[in-house]
This record gives structure tokens, C-alpha cells and sequence, in this order.
């Protein structure tokens, strides 16, 4: 996250308040879901890809991106 200027903060700003503009689609490795959550956060489009298990309530979160779009 540090490379891609990404902090703690915006990392939870995207997962409360982000959206999911992609289909979740299923995880080759894991039994669930694997979605992307989006959100602009100071400045920066921040995605956060994370598996949702049903019937956990937690999620796991596999990687954090910055989407350029352009």
C-alpha cells in the first residue's frame, strides 16, 4: 500500500462507503466471492479487492489498487 500511496484510512473509507461497480465474480482459490470496492479518497480512485464468505460476517482483503481510469 505504501508504494501506491494508499494509507489505512482510505483503505476504510473504501470499504464503508465504496461501491461495487464490477460483478462479484467466484474466488479459483477460496469458497466465496471476490469483489472490488471503489471509491475516490483524497484525490486518489482507490480499489480494494476482498473475498466475502457466506455466511462469515468479515472480509478478507486480498490487494489494494489505484485505478487509473483514462
Amino acid at each position: 500500500m505504501r508504494q501506491r500511496k494508499i494509507n489505512d484510512p482510505m483503505v476504510l473509507e473504501t470499504l464503508r462507503k465504496g461501491v461495487l461497480d464490477r460483478e462479484p465474480e467466484p474466488d479459483m482459490r477460496a469458497d466465496g466471492l471476490r469483489c472490488v470496492m471503489e471509491r475516490y479518497v483524497a484525490g486518489v480512485h482507490v480499489g480494494v479487492v476482498v473475498l466475502v464468505e457466506h455466511p462469515a460476517p468479515e472480509l478478507t482483503v486480498i490487494t489494494v489498487i489505484d485505478i487509473k481510469k483514462g
